[in-house]
């Protein structure tokens, strides 16, 4: 896979940060695109690792593809 590179001289992805508890899993994830026109910063933390959940898909009616979300965010 090739690597892309923007007009601004940014390269595509994201740098990431993450903090690991003592036993090396993650606590803290930390993504931030640096460029201007398209600011993002995003911090995860991890509370709890084996807490069981229930989980449904979204209708069909509320998903898009990744294309549709590219289109949606570039305006």
């Amino acid at each position: 896979v090739g690597e892309k590179t923007f007009a601004d001289g940014m390269k595509d992805g994201l740098p990431v940060e993450a903090w690991l508890a003592e036993d090396g899993r993650p606590v803290r994830i930390r993504f931030t695109d640096p460029r201007e026109k398209d600011r993002m910063d995003m911090t995860i933390d991890v509370l709890e690792y084996g807490v069981p959940i229930e989980v449904e898909p979204p209708p069909p009616g509320k998903v898009i593809e990744e294309s549709e979300f590219d289109e949606l965010s570039a305006a």
